[in-house]
């Protein structure tokens, strides 16, 4: 039987077994629950639902490999300090999907491949993603702002998940080299593995957050690439919508 790449959540839930050191495991992040610093309950409220308007979800899902992409900038904009952070982390979200593709002249590009379709419906005011809004960049404040907050907000649920006993530590070496049998479905033995080996994935996943964070807020204090330059916004032209 192949049960596809799920997490053990959702084996545990829906099969009743989990898979140790599972490659596919996830861990949902709530968004709506950060409480930046600085930001009132309404306007948190506003930003939410600008995030909705984006067709950016506030519930995220860590995997291995890195933050999800779409994790970071929404964060950005969660926890802009001010006006300015605020427009540039909105700049950024801005997706080619949000623009209305039954508007175009096909036709008129076909018998011309130079016309700039993105342009034509900028013209005619049907592009959201696309603004008159000056070129920007997000600050260092803005965007140390950010990290620190989702970092503290990662943290504290790391912090909710107990860390395993010396002996239990053992048991998931064995059991992921196939030593120790996970035991009889239904058993409470079996279910307290289960548990154990549940929740030693869900720290694992905050733990790499953790580190990718540690690393952008560094890039970031030091004038490194990676954290701030990626969020200059480019406006006005058919290259900057790839690029955003």
């Amino acid at each position: 039987i192949n049960y596809g790449a799920k997490g053990n959540g959702e084996l545990l839930r829906c099969h009743g077994f989990v898979i140790p050191a599972n490659p596919a495991d996830v861990c949902e992040v709530g968004l709506d629950a950060l409480r930046p610093a600085g930001v009132s309950a309404p306007e948190i409220a506003l930003r939410l639902a600008r995030l909705s308007e984006l067709r950016v979800p506030s519930r995220q899902f860590l995997h291995y490999g890195g933050l999800p992409p779409m994790l970071l900038p929404a964060v950005r904009l969660l926890c802009a300090p001010n006006a300015e952070d605020l427009t540039v982390a909105e700049q950024a979200l801005v997706s080619p999907s949000t623009v209305d593709w039954n508007s175009i002249d096909w036709n008129a590009l076909d018998s011309d491949p130079e016309i700039d379709p993105i342009e034509g419906l900028r013209a005619a005011g049907n592009v959201a993603c696309v603004s008159d809004v000056p070129s920007g960049r997000l600050s260092s404040i803005g965007e140390s702002n950010a990290i620190t907050t989702l970092s503290a907000f990662l943290g504290k649920r790391l912090a909710a998940i107990a860390a395993p006993t010396a002996e239990q530590v053992e048991w998931l070496g064995d059991f992921s080299c196939g030593i120790a049998p996970l035991g009889t479905l239904g058993n409470i033995d079996t279910c307290r593995r289960s548990a154990l080996v549940y929740r030693d994935g869900q720290r694992r996943l905050l733990q790499e957050a953790l580190h990718v964070l540690g690393g952008t807020l560094h890039r970031a204090s030091s004038g490194g690439e990676g954290a701030v330059d990626h969020l200059v916004v480019r406006t006005g032209t058919k290259r900057a919508i790839a690029d955003d």
